[in-house]
């Protein structure tokens, strides 16, 4: 089509034709090919170029689109940037190429040595059929300078450009019209050429996009006949098969993923399936997925994926604004997981009938066999949870690397540049970080300084908890509606979590309770906010969930139970808001009062929220340069320690204290004594024994005597109070459920409160327990004889 040594250079500019190195034309024939613009006049396109190459080039040839027809018009058909590939890519253009240069780019007299002024565009835009409005020889200038007038010296630093730099470099020679120069030796009528210029027209779009559909159907048959070399072939087609050929490789890589798919595909193991070799099958293809980086965890008796979408707060024109990940762990299904395998490894099935292994997808058998191991045997990493800001590891270091952590499980993931941690605060460092974090909380109306020794530790809790083993529930309590509870609680899980707190309520059912809890679990949830919660905090479930670092958890819509770690921040806010029995233990309350009837029409100095999005990342730092200061200053742990949170309170509640902050802890008392449970006991306990003293007495007992005392006036009735004491365990018409308050007992047997508590006896005849009340009171101290005090 063109000669071996035929060179092609682009200026996609016009400000490239001032800076391109044009040297490398020097002597050589040069032929200059303008892409086609409607915002400029056709007969003007490549002037600039053109200008450049006289007096260097050997001989400089123009393609001129107005001689595409007669009437010097270009076709209305001809698109913005149709250049030289899109010719070429015409069968009429491409089969006599030579025919059509000899006419679109007539050759002018290779002697003329006369570099042109550069045209500029007209200002407003050339209509579509392309004529030029007015001769080419009035667009085209020569030089003011007279004649007889001696040449520019010439700049020898811009050969190429054969003149000094400037945008219009000329020669003091009078310049002839260009429109004579470039059309001297040829002219031919456009009637009298080839029948193939009608096959050269440009091409409509409806003939590209059935050219592209063409090119994607030769893509699938080049894939299906031999996916390595694909890419290659689409790459080696023809210069006259140039946009056809890039249609095929686009085609290539649309149906394989991506533009690097070929290449990384080849570098994949290969798999050959056989199905009595099943359990090497499977060891191969998860060995391929480890290598090849997916994201395949286990989770207890589950096979897990991380899901992190960001979590955009702001508009692209506004990149400054709060910007984060949410990050949850889905669980791998048949069909998604069959198709990562697919993904890591070159699948191979012998084929009888061509004797030779033929290309498959990853058999259904291989991840229905791998899910239902439960992780059993796999090589895959176990996943503690993901976090999405740096934390303190239990050994007291810094988990700040994006990425899988084998030390503590915890998945980092982040689009946010953490600044680093101190390797070795001070205690200054720590009490300056306890600012901090105060400055961003103190808009709340904490009631004391428990409070608000309280509210920071719930902050810093919420930082490191992914790596502690257990961690006491935070209840943030206030008499009136509107105090900021929840904005409080969301504050602490942006700072944590970089998104605002997903509310939940607090179902009165525990087996709801548990339903509700165990899915958060299972998705790997930093933070389970239970909002405007109405009755006390209780139950067997959340006792057991704060205080073991695993629970044993039913999965919804399946016959099995999974493991999974508890490493959850628990969070709960309401009015009045109450724990009852052993949870009293388990909590830490933050009291706010705002001390007025409309809390919410306060106005706040600063907005918390959009302070605790911008920076983040400070407040983070500076909670875990509290802790890491504590650390490696080996600061005093408070003894006790709070039982069952032993690590939470040697780091967080100790850090706390050794800062000069009062204890977390200090409202400790106030929540035992709001206990309706405690209340119940110590009322059954007191009338109880007023009733009965330190005698034996069963349940139905208590039953008779109220009874007996139905009808007889309050001062002749055996036991004052008694009904009142045990109403809880009535029926709807005044009966006493002895079952129900049998059990009770059985509850709360040995518990002392006060210096009283129930104690079972021995059974009587008819196999009912014999209950009495052991007192622990000190006997009042005899006073001391004169001869013992001397």
């Amino acid at each position: 089509m063109l000669a071996e040594n035929t060179g092609w250079n682009v200026v996609s500019h016009d400000r490239d034709v001032n800076v391109f190195d044009w040297s490398a034309l020097a002597g050589r024939d040069v032929i200059v090919w303008p892409t086609y613009s409607r915002h400029r006049a056709a007969a003007l396109l490549g002037l600039d170029v053109c200008s450049k190459l006289h007096g260097v080039a050997a001989d400089v040839r123009r393609v001129d689109l107005t001689r595409w027809s007669n009437d010097g018009k270009v076709p209305p058909t001809l698109r913005d940037g149709w250049g030289a590939i899109d010719a070429l890519a015409s069968p009429g253009i491409s089969r006599d190429l030579a025919a059509f240069i000899g006419h679109m780019a007539p050759k002018t007299a290779a002697s003329m040595r006369v570099p042109i002024e550069r045209v500029n565009a007209p200002s407003e835009p050339v209509e579509a059929s392309g004529e030029v409005p007015g001769p080419v020889s009035d667009r085209v200038v020569s030089s003011p300078a007279a004649a007889d007038a001696e040449p520019a010296e010439r700049n020898p630093e811009n050969r190429a450009a054969g003149s000094d730099p400037g945008p219009c470099p000329v020669d003091t020679v009078d310049a002839p019209d260009l429109s004579e120069c470039f059309a001297r030796d040829v002219d031919v009528d456009i009637s009298e050429m080839p029948a193939y210029l009608d096959d050269a027209r440009p091409r409509t779009d409806a003939e590209w996009e059935e050219a592209a559909r063409e090119a994607m159907e030769e893509g699938e048959a080049r894939l299906a006949r031999n996916p390595g070399a694909a890419l290659a072939q689409a790459r080696a087609d023809t210069l006259a098969d140039m946009r056809a050929g890039l249609w095929v490789e686009t085609a290539v890589y649309s149906l394989l993923g991506d533009k690097d798919e070929l290449e990384r595909k080849a570098k994949c193991p290969k798999i050959e399936y056989q199905e009595s070799q099943l359990g090497a099958v499977i060891q191969s293809a998860a060995a391929a997925a480890m290598e090849g980086g997916a994201p395949i965890y286990k989770r207890g008796s589950m096979l897990v994926q991380p899901v992190a979408e960001r979590n955009i707060n702001a508009s692209d024109k506004e990149p400054h604004k709060f910007r984060e990940v949410t990050a949850k762990l889905k669980p791998w299904g048949k069909l998604s997981l069959r198709e990562r395998l697919t993904h890591h490894a070159q699948w191979e099935k012998y084929d009888g009938r061509s004797g030779s292994n033929k290309p498959i997808a990853c058999p259904p058998v291989v991840a229905e066999t791998m899910l239902d191991r439960d992780g059993d045997g796999l090589p895959f990493h176990d996943i503690a949870g993901i976090v999405t800001a740096p934390t303190m590891r239990p050994d007291g270091s810094i988990l700040s690397a994006p990425g899988y952590d084998s030390e503590t499980g915890l998945l980092f993931v982040s689009y946010t540049n953490w600044p680093g941690v101190p390797e070795r605060p001070t205690l200054e460092d720590a009490e300056a970080g306890l600012d901090k974090l105060f400055s961003l909380a103190r808009e709340f109306p904490f009631v004391s300084a428990v409070d608000r020794s309280a509210g920071l530790a719930l902050i810093l809790t919420a930082i490191v908890r992914p790596c502690l083993p257990s961690s006491p529930i935070f209840g943030i309590n206030a008499p009136t509606p509107g105090t900021g509870k929840g904005k409080f609680v969301d504050t602490v899980c942006i700072l944590a979590t970089g998104r605002h707190a997903v509310a939940t309520t607090y179902p009165a059912n525990e087996e709801e309770v548990q339903k509700q809890i165990g899915s958060s679990l299972m998705a790997g949830d930093q933070f389970i906010s239970l909002d405007n919660v109405t009755r006390p905090v209780a139950g067997n479930f959340m006792c057991s969930v704060l205080t073991q670092p695993k629970m044993s958890m039913r999965v919804l819509g399946a016959s099995k139970n999974v493991d999974l770690p508890t490493n959850v921040t628990f969070c709960a806010n309401g009015n009045n808001l109450k724990f009852d029995g052993d949870m009293t233990r388990r909590a830490v309350q933050i009291n706010l009062n705002a001390n007025c009837e409309r809390p919410e029409e306060r106005t706040f100095a600063f907005d918390v929220i959009a302070v605790a999005k911008a920076r983040r990342p400070e407040f983070v730092i500076a909670a875990l340069t509290v802790l890491r200061a504590f650390v490696v200053q080996g600061g005093p742990k408070i003894r006790p320690a709070l039982g069952s949170f032993e690590a939470w309170s040697d780091l967080v509640r100790s850090a706390i204290v050794w800062c000069g902050w009062a204890d977390p802890l200090g409202n400790s008392k106030e929540i035992e004594a709001n206990d309706s449970e405690r209340d119940k006991l110590q009322t059954l306990l007191t009338t109880i024994h007023k009733w009965q003293g330190s005698k034996e007495w069963t349940v139905s007992d208590i039953g008779k005597a109220l009874e007996s005392d139905l009808q007889k006036a309050d001062k002749d009735k055996q036991s004052v109070g008694l009904a009142e004491a045990v109403i809880t365990f009535m029926d709807r018409q005044g009966r006493l459920e002895s079952g129900k308050l049998g059990k009770y007992l059985k509850r709360v047997d040995g518990r002392i409160l006060g210096d009283l508590c129930f104690k079972a006896g021995k059974k009587d005849n008819f196999n009912r327990v014999r209950w009495y009340i052991e007192s622990f009171a000190k006997p009042d101290a005899e006073p001391e004889r004169i001869e013992d005090v001397f």
